[in-house]
């Protein structure tokens, strides 16, 4: 068997299948590559040459589903990333907002005359 050829002969189908499971150009064309670098690898493995295009269209299909479980585990990771990054600003953020409101009740102290002030502050 001839890698040329198989190549010649299944390269645009195989990039109609990946490309129709990821949508996403570039994943597409990684994830062709790897199948016929996997093709290439495995070529003197196949037992039976004319279930070729069988197995070289579960090769595409088992890295389409690779890419996804990759690409939900990123994902995973992100949100944790971001639920971390969330709980590292909340004490910041309330000392802030404390800021801010200690700013508010003295601005509006402030506007009292004296003699309430003193009331309020004592």
């Amino acid at each position: 068997m001839d890698l040329l050829a198989i190549h010649d002969q299944y390269y645009h189908r195989v990039r109609k299948f990946i490309l129709a499971s990821v949508k996403n150009e570039s994943a597409a064309d990684d994830l062709i590559q790897e199948t016929f670098i996997r093709v290439q690898e495995n070529l003197d493995n196949v037992r039976d040459p004319e279930k070729i295009s069988s197995w070289i269209f579960r090769i595409a299909h088992h890295l389409c589903q690779d890419h996804f479980r990759t690409l939900k585990k990123s994902s995973s990771h992100e949100d944790i990333h971001d639920d971390l990054v969330n709980l590292q600003e909340t004490p910041i953020q309330k000392k802030l907002e404390q800021e801010e409101m200690s700013r508010c009740v003295q601005n509006q102290l402030n506007l009292l005359p004296e003699s309430m002030r003193n009331v309020l502050i004592f």
